[in-house]
């Protein structure tokens, strides 16, 4: 026994069981169970009585369940609650055999349905074309389809995005029984020499439990005695479908496969278009062609429904998937190509109709995807973003900003005129260095971006002259040196004093003199480049009339602008001037 803890919820998969807490203490050293006086159990996970529970816990190191401690790792329990989320709204949440009880499946689950047809779907779904459809037979075969036919919701299924496409593409609603869907699909490119792939199929159907089969009731009353009793309630559950289906990749439409021979209305088809490179897109549907039933209509919806496609288990090289081909319109929009430039390395490799996807990218190459699947619902994890210098792998500047305080604002506001010049010179000189090695990475490490990359590079050394413009203001001024330190002064309040209002509000008890310290009242490196970029124009505002700062947010990708911190250096700037 390593930990005792309180459970907080069991969840199953097809993969096995997993144990959440929610609290949990460690055991040190680990005691075996015999020299608790218990026996060890015979199967993975055993009920243990409450009352041995009670006798063991002092032998543990907790004197009662309520002296265990509350998990308090955030990443934990951040995790415990997407995971609670998802289980609420897309499910299952009990298990692949779960029981839905006293419910419709469809009311229990909000996401992830595909509905079954109709009797009446006789009728075709009015598509109003794109400008952008790619070929004219598209538009005949996107007016006749059937509205329960794969891609009859999504009219552009051909995996290609043009810029007016979502004004342009209306289904007319009039004529839709249902406002769900009756399939699913993604629209991905593969390399040349692929011939085959294999694609895993995967819902979830429920199926009504007889009344003789289960003993579950609810309390109702009898509306003629007016006396309660026991009813049966309506039950449900869940049965896995699966199956793996093998894709001969040859242009044209692709013969409809069935996944699971046990539902066989259930299917996968799609089509397979090479283009002038070579490579092929292939687009793919989860079909829903079950006839809905006068009763137990649940029976013949599917639910949590995912399309997985990978290589064939006898290909070497498993990173298929390639860059989904851009719009073969020319844009002329210089900031279009400098976000190509910084997102070089984040592909579009797949797109979704009617649902989110996902592309696992390879670990050495971020240009190739090994597998490619739907989201019900899409998760991404954004990176956190700390100050430079904390970490032994930043650069040598700003660790030595960091090691020497001169990002602290009250140390700022205190530094003699030559102190300060040397700090403030140490963020000004690495970012010229910065420049010099971003200009080298182009045309040997970063190829394919020369224009939009010496674009930067101009706008970096501009940022750079402001900069320097910015510290000869400084010292070249006393009023705009006061100024300076008046800032710095008054932010590092506001930041202490903010940081105690928030304790405070918590009911946490706290003294101010414990928060002033230098890791609460310390710029980000970029607040503080903004700030010099600033003095020229707050010095002499008829000299740089109609300057704006937004080229500041090429300091650091993400980088974000505010006129209140330096606010405080306009306004003794202004009252000295007067």
């Amino acid at each position: 026994m390593r930990i005792v803890g309180r459970i907080l919820r069991v969840r199953s998969d097809t993969d096995g069981r997993t144990i959440c807490f929610d609290q949990a203490q460690a055991v040190d050293p680990a005691a075996p169970l015999t020299a608790l006086g218990l026996t060890a159990p015979s199967t993975p996970s055993t009920r243990l009585p409450w009352g041995d529970l009670l006798r063991v816990l002092p032998s543990l190191g907790a004197a009662s369940p309520d002296a265990v401690p509350v998990i308090q790792d955030v990443t934990y329990v951040r995790d415990l609650l997407e995971v609670s989320v998802r289980d609420d709204l897309l499910g299952p949440a009990e298990g692949p055999h779960e029981l839905i009880k006293d419910m419709s499946v469809r009311d229990r689950y909000l996401v992830g349905k595909l509905a079954p047809r109709r009797p009446s779907d006789d009728q075709a779904a009015q598509v109003e074309p794109a400008s952008g459809a790619d070929e004219a037979d598209d538009l005949e075969e996107e007016r006749a389809a059937p509205l329960h036919e794969p891609g009859a919701e999504f009219p552009t299924a051909t995996g290609r995005v043009e810029p007016e496409d979502d004004a342009l593409d209306e289904i007319d609603t009039t004529n839709n029984q249902s406002l769900v869907p009756s399939s699913m699909g993604l629209t991905f490119c593969v390399a040349a020499d692929v011939q085959s792939l294999a694609v895993d199929a995967r819902w979830g159907r429920y199926e009504r439990v007889p009344n003789a089969e289960h003993d579950i009731t609810k309390t109702r009353r009898n509306r003629q005695t007016g006396r309660e009793e026991q009813v049966k309630v309506k039950v449900w559950q869940r049965v896995p479908c699966d199956g793996v289906v093998p894709l001969t990749l040859i242009d044209g439409p692709l013969p409809p496969s069935i996944p699971d021979p046990d539902q066989p209305d259930v299917r996968l088809q799609g089509t397979v278009r090479t283009n002038n490179k070579g490579e092929r897109l292939v687009t793919l549907f989860l079909v829903n062609g079950q006839l809905e039933p006068e009763d137990n209509k649940d029976s013949a919806w599917l639910f949590q429904p995912e399309i997985t496609v990978e290589a064939p288990e006898d290909h070497d090289d498993k990173s298929v998937f390639r860059r989904r081909p851009s719009n073969e319109v020319v844009v002329d929009d210089p900031e279009r190509d400098r976000l190509a430039l910084i997102y070089r390395n984040r592909l579009e490799f797949l797109v979704g109709h009617g649902v989110s996807v996902h592309a696992d990218t390879t670990s050495d190459d971020p240009t190739k995807a090994h597998r490619v699947r739907t989201e019900i619902i899409p998760r991404y994890e954004v990176a956190v973003t700390e100050t430079p210098g904390l970490d032994p792998r930043d650069r040598p500047a700003m660790q030595r900003m960091v090691d020497e305080g001169w990002l602290d604002m009250t140390r700022l506001a205190e530094m003699a005129p030559d102190a300060l010049r040397d700090a403030l010179s140490c963020l000004v000189d690495d970012y010229a260095v910065w420049i010099g090695e971003q200009n080298t990475r182009l045309g040997s490490e970063i190829t394919g971006f020369d224009d939009p990359g010496k674009d930067v590079i101009e706008r970096c050394e501009e940022i750079l002259r402001r900069l320097r413009e910015g510290m000869d203001t400084l010292f070249a001024d006393p009023k705009a040196l006061e100024a300076f330190r008046f800032a710095n002064r008054s932010m590092a309040m506001q930041r202490v004093r903010s940081i105690y209002a928030l304790k405070r509000r918590r009911n946490e008890a706290v003294d101010v003199d414990t928060l002033d310290v230098p890791k609460n009242r310390s710029w980000r490196p970029f607040q503080l480049a903004f700030l010099l970029l600033s003095i020229p124009s707050l010095a002499d505002r008829f000299r740089h009339r109609g300057r704006t700062d937004y080229r500041c947010n090429y300091l650091r990708p993400g980088g974000r602008t505010s006129s209140g911190r330096h606010s405080g250096f306009r306004t003794v700037l202004r009252r000295a001037q007067r």
